[in-house]
């Protein structure tokens, strides 16, 4: 395993707890707990991690520092993800084919409402569980309902991916994260799924003829 598997794995496990240990390392990347701890000493002697609080063996956590973050090339992209089809699978796996971490923000049932004046179908935890265990993504995570640059400005990614027809002004967005800060590129793919149902409206709007429902 190299080392920038180890700090993708070791990245991963911080994003979901704020932290990892040597027995979750050890755990997520098959190896023993004496091998794991003797990963993690080169790691800081490389200042690729640091500890970020000592406990009792085993439990001292530990965070990938900013030199170790370098060395991963994080992407974020986000979206409603109601309905998952085809097109959403194609976008995340072009996402994920521009670095080593794709991270996706799953938009709240309120955003969703806001945007587009219709609650989702599928509630937000839901919908986040669902991205999640889609293969191209790394972790899914619910975005704010007060700030939508909040979860980016955590994350920090090198790059912001746009859907093909996603209604993100680019760059509006660009201005944006300058002003916090932020020095993340921002593409937008050109990803194009010709799938007769490859949109969740034409999914809706399929299953309201198939049921001879009315549209509100």
């Amino acid at each position: 395993m190299n080392i920038k598997d180890l700090l993708r794995d070791a990245y991963l496990l911080q994003l979901k707890d704020g932290f990892f240990t040597v027995k979750s390392l050890s755990k997520l990347i098959k190896r023993s707990y004496s091998r794991t701890f003797s990963i993690l000493k080169e790691l800081q002697r490389k200042n690729y991690v640091k500890i970020l609080e000592k406990r009792n063996k085993g439990e001292t956590r530990y965070i990938v520092d900013e030199k170790g973050k370098r060395q991963l090339k994080v992407i974020l992209t986000a979206g409603t993800y109601d309905i998952i089809h085809t097109g959403h699978l194609k976008t995340l796996e072009e996402a994920k084919r521009r670095g080593d971490i794709l991270i996706v923000i799953v938009a709240r049932d309120k955003t969703v409402e806001k945007i587009k004046g219709r609650r989702p179908i599928i509630p937000e935890n839901q919908r986040r569980t669902i991205v999640q265990s889609l293969k191209p993504v790394d972790f899914a995570i619910l975005g704010s309902e007060k700030d939508f640059l909040e979860p980016i400005e955590k994350i920090n990614p090198d790059l912001i991916v746009l859907g093909r027809d996603q209604p993100v002004n680019k760059r509006k967005l660009e201005e944006e994260l300058r002003k916090r800060g932020l020095e993340c590129k921002v593409v937008r793919l050109r990803v194009w799924d010709s799938s007769p149902l490859a949109k969740t409206s034409k999914i809706i709007k399929k299953i309201n003829e198939t049921f001879h429902i009315s549209n509100i």
